[in-house]
Order: C-alpha cells, then structure tokens, then sequence
C-alpha cells in the first residue's frame, strides 16, 4: 500500500524483550503504526473509475472532471528549463479549488524520475515531488491526472530530430517501464484521478506508432494497477506536421473499459493564439466575428469534389476585366490597380487573395492593398482587408505544371526593402509558367451577391510583355461542412466538438477535452476571450465532456502570469476567474 506521508515510527526495543512478550509488542505496535497512519493510508475504495460513458465515484454517482493544467514548465527546453517546483505551491491549490476545479493536469518530464546515464534508476526527489503535490491536493480537496508530457529522448518528443521516443526502441521501453514504476507506487491511492499516457502525441514515422505505443502502456500499467482511469490523447499530428483541425476520425481504441478519450481544442487558432510571440501570429481579431471564417481545412484544398476545400473560380471576368488590371511593362513606378467581382454563384463561398505573375522572366512588386465589401446594391458594408505586405511567411507559392506544383520551375517569392505603404513588399521574380502567390490565412467569406473591390500598388523591373501579372481573388466551396460556411461563432465551436461528441455517444465512453484555453492577449481591447470562454465551458457541460483547461500559470495562456518566485503575488487574470468560479462552482 503506498502512503504520501511517512510512516509513524514504534518506539520498540526489541532486543531486552522475550519470545512471548516480543509477540505481545508487535502485535501493540502494528496498531499504533496502523492507528498513526490512519489519515493518510490510500483508500482505493475511493478511486474514481469509468462506467460506460460517465466517471463515477465509489458510491457510483457521476463526477464532471473540471480542471486546469500545472504544466510545471514540463514543455519547456531543457536547457533553460525552470524548476518544476517553482511552478505551484499550496497556494495554488487553494486558489483552484476556489474556482470549483476538482481536477489538475498534472505535467511531468521523463527526466524528473530518470536520465540518459541511469536508465530505469529512479530518482527519488521525483516522487518526493509527486507526494508533496498529492499531500497539496488532498488538502484542497483535488485530484491529480498524471501527464508524460516529455518521454525519454529529445524533448520535445516532437523534435523530428530522430532522437525520439519515436524513433528509438530504448526510448520506448523506458517510458513502459516508467509507467510501470507510477502505477505500482500509486496503484492505491485515491488523490491520483488517472493517468494520461502521453500528452500532444506526434508520431515521428506514422500514425500507427501511437496506437501501438499506447497499447504497451495500457498493457504495462494494467499489470499493476486495475484501478485507475486512463486518459488516451488524439495524435496531434504526424512527422512533425500538424493536423490543422484534429478529428474524430483518428480517435482510436483500447482494449480496456476504464479510458477517458481525449482531444484538444484551440479554435479557431488564428484567434486564440493571436499576437503570442512563440507562434507569429498577428492581430487575430474578435470573438464572436461572423465576417471571420471558421478553422478550415487548407492542407486538402484541389479543384475537384474529392477535397475538403475546392477551388471554383477566379476574379479574371472582374469588372473592369483581367486585360485591363495586369502590369505593363513600362510600368516601373508604383502604380495603383483596380477591379471589383460581384460573386453570382452560391458555390463561391470563399475568397483568397493571390498575388499573380504568370510567365514574367522579370520582377514584380507588389504592396498595400485592400478588399472592400458593398452589398447588392453597391453600400459599402465593410473593409475585409487592409494588408500592408511586410512578412511572406504565411504566403504560399504555386507554379503550375504537369503534376501540380513545379518546385523547380526557378520562380522565386522575396521580401524587398522597396515599399509603397511600411518598411517592405513582396516580388515575385523569374517565373516560366503560371505562378500564385496566395495566402489562406486572410481568406474571407464570400457573400451571393455582394461585391468584393481590391485595390493594390504593383510596380514591375524588366517585366515582360506577355507576362500577367496582377492581384486577383480566387474563390472555393467548402465541401467538409455540409454546405454551412463554418464562421467565427458558437455553432462554429458546437460543430468541432459535434464529431467527438457522435463519436463517444457511439462508442459509449467519456471524452476528455484535455487542453482548451484562449491566450491572454484575446482578453484586451474588447476580443472576446471571456465569451469565448464561456461559450466553451456551456458546450463541455451541455455534452458531459471532461476537461482541464490550458493552463493555470503562463505567461501565453496562463489564468495566473508566469513567475520565478512562488513568494510573489501573480498577475491575475480576475474576469477568467471569476467567470471560471461562476461556471465551475455549482
């Protein structure tokens, strides 16, 4: 049986004693040890278990985990790591449970417990550390959900550098073996709610090395432990390559009744993962916003039926037409350019813009444009683009040929220091076939009947006379949400989760939404990041979805900032915890 405090000491002298008095005095001191210990022994009758589609407790009534993540800088490079114990004291597990959770993620790294020159030694002040943190949660009245964040190998586990608990069969019998090592020691005790095997899951090779890992980890720690849920995370991607929007589709099975299935939800990302230093994103917006799009799916984007997102159409019969807005060649000074395309097909749901230079041996720059939006009868409604072109990261260049995209056809896509509005342009230079320069993280939807008026500054150098160069729209249908363009609102979140939710209520278990969270800078200037949140947490309860919200301490996602002294009272993000405390408190 594993205790988190030490075990009272008998102060018995055993040698001074005789054979019948000596068994007189053991059984004595077997019940001051066992009447001392008797607050902090592991109950396992208290352990929280699956039934079906539910967690139940030990006298079967429903529980809704409602938690939060300690990542205990579990992501952080190793190099610069701080110390996990600097993450969360007591404290923090009074101010959480003040909140109504009942549940904390709870992060660790391989390398607390084990490293590279002791393998299978385990370090003590690991689990030192866990005991601390279980004693902390008990006394608030919360359970912790072990989370390997960071397996043996080259943190992250998704490094792709070859060096993973992927790519190295020692790597991935010594995460087993860890596991094994957790269950044994915890196998009892009621404070560990469950286990999650391996948070954020990116199999470096293929998709089926997670199921095939996470069925060893299923098999390891079972043969110690029967009692504890397990939480089996989606694959968040494959070789390093993000899914853009994560699916039911890739949930999978394990042969074992006690599992909450888990998924992430960060949606649409452009929002909440807006103006964070770490991803590049720009200003992204608000929330509510239904002239923004939804999370689409840009990886399966081609021209016919069988993609998620197909192209239709593009602006070259726009008003005035195609001829009249290319680039000439004695066009060597900024010059301003215009067209407007009214869409009349209801399938042009989606609007791209592209920068084009089609067959230009030459260089042409392009610069600060916009898309205004005028209803039928020609009333401006909205400005949908003002785009000063200073970054080219997020553009993509296509150059036609016999099999799709020719990356050797010598086009070249550049930032140049020459700028009609700002510091920079973008030029597109020595293409030989048609060539795009486009970028679908400003598409837009596009409304039957409305008129879409782009205006933008292009200047060419040596630009060749049978060359097209010019801004233009291409336009796409959605075909992956029966017909409804998904937009910037609530019924856009309820759709992401819908898919998951279909999938549980098939399979009859619990699904875990293990990481959800909007960041900090979404809570300022009127985004929307408290709406956000609450259409979130209305959604997980109305669907019975477990989840631990991301995350209780950071400086990106944090409910509270990021500190290197536990001493020091953190900024707080006081209208989270309020609408938290509100939602999670009854």
């Amino acid at each position: 049986m594993v205790r988190t405090h030490t075990q009272a000491q008998t102060p018995c002298d055993w040698q001074t004693l005789g054979s019948k008095m000596k068994r007189l005095v053991w059984l004595f001191c077997c019940c001051l040890t066992l009447i001392a210990c008797g607050e902090t022994t592991a109950n396992p009758s208290k352990i929280w278990r699956v039934r079906a589609d539910q967690v139940v407790d030990s006298e079967q009534r429903p529980v809704w985990l409602r938690g939060v993540q300690f990542t205990n800088w579990a992501g952080d490079d190793p190099a610069h790591a701080k110390p996990a114990a600097i993450y969360a004291d007591q404290s923090d597990y009074q101010r959480a449970a003040a909140m109504g959770v009942n549940t904390i993620a709870f992060f660790f790294r391989a390398d607390q417990f084990e490293v590279d020159g002791a393998p299978y030694h385990y370090d003590q002040s690991g689990f030192d550390w866990l005991d601390q943190h279980i004693g902390w949660a008990k006394a608030s009245g919360i359970r912790l959900i072990l989370t390997l964040l960071t397996p043996p190998g080259s943190p992250p586990q998704w490094s792709c550098d070859g060096n993973t608990v992927w790519d190295v069969p020692e790597y991935e019998d010594r995460t087993v073996a860890l596991w094994q090592a957790l269950a044994q020691r915890y196998e009892n005790e009621p404070v560990i709610a469950g286990y999650n095997l391996l948070a954020a899951p990116m199999p470096a090779k293929s998709a089926d090395q997670w199921p095939a890992l996470a069925n060893r980890l299923v098999s390891a720690i079972r043969a110690h432990d029967r009692q504890h849920l397990l939480v089996l995370e989606i694959a968040t991607g494959v070789a390093c390559k993000y899914t853009p929007r994560l699916s039911a589709a890739d949930l999978f099975r394990v042969q074992d009744p006690n599992v909450l299935y888990a998924f992430s939800a960060f949606l649409p990302w452009e929002y909440v993962g807006q103006l964070l230093p770490n991803y590049g994103l720009g200003d992204g917006g608000v929330y509510p916003d239904e002239t923004q799009l939804g999370q689409l799916n840009w990886e399966d984007s081609c021209d016919t039926a069988s993609c998620d997102l197909q192209w239709e159409h593009n602006s070259w019969d726009s008003i005035p037409p195609e001829a009249h807005v290319i680039l000439k060649p004695e066009e060597t000074s900024w010059t301003e350019k215009q067209f407007a395309y009214r869409v009349t097909n209801r399938d042009y749901q989606i609007g791209v813009p592209v920068l084009q230079s089609d067959n230009n041996l030459g260089k042409v720059y392009f610069d600060d444009f916009t898309v205004n939006e005028y209803d039928p009868d020609l009333n401006l409604v909205r400005t949908v683009l003002d785009v000063d072109l200073e970054d080219p990261s997020s553009w993509y260049l296509y150059q036609s040929g016999d099999d799709g995209n020719c990356e050797s056809c010598g086009g070249v896509a550049a930032l140049e220091s020459e700028a009609h509005r700002g510091q920079t342009s973008i030029s597109l230079s020595g293409t030989t076939t048609p060539a795009s320069f486009s970028n679908t993280a400003l598409a837009f939807p596009a409304r039957l009947n409305y008129v879409y008026k782009v205006t933008g500054w292009i200047k060419g150098e040596n630009s060749a006379a049978k060359g097209a160069s010019r801004f233009r729209l291409d336009f796409y249908k959605d075909n992956q949400h029966d017909g409804v363009l998904p937009l910037r609102n609530r019924d856009y979140l309820a759709s992401y989760l819908q898919s998951f939710v279909d999938w549980g209520n098939t399979q009859r278990v619990p699904l875990y939404v293990s990481d959800f969270g909007t960041g900090r800078p979404t809570f300022g200037g009127d985004k929307g990041g408290l709406r956000w949140v609450e259409d979130m947490l209305g959604l997980l309860k109305a669907n019975n979805c477990h989840f631990a919200y991301a995350e209780y301490r950071g400086d990106e996602f944090g409910i509270y900032s990021r500190t290197d002294d536990l001493s020091d009272a953190p900024a707080a993000n006081q209208p989270l915890i309020d609408l938290l405390t509100s939602e999670l408190s009854h």
